[in-house]
């Protein structure tokens, strides 16, 4: 999902436990590499774990 006037772009996995990938306007040249390579180059704007604290997360970001 892409909020251009924002400049953040995520990446999203469904599954409890994993995480929201937030990106700025790289993402699509940024969504084929691995996860592993997006997480050892610290490629990701942030990373936002799917825990209790998420919604507040991504709220927080769309504010900026």
């Amino acid at each position: 999902m892409g909020f251009k006037e924002k400049n953040i772009y995520t990446l999203e996995s469904l599954y409890y436990g994993n995480a929201t990938y937030i990106f700025d306007e790289r993402w699509e040249e940024l969504s084929k590499k691995t996860k592993a390579e997006i997480l050892n180059e610290k490629l990701q704007t942030d990373r936002v774990i799917h825990r209790k604290s998420w919604d507040d997360k991504i709220k927080g970001w769309l504010k900026k």
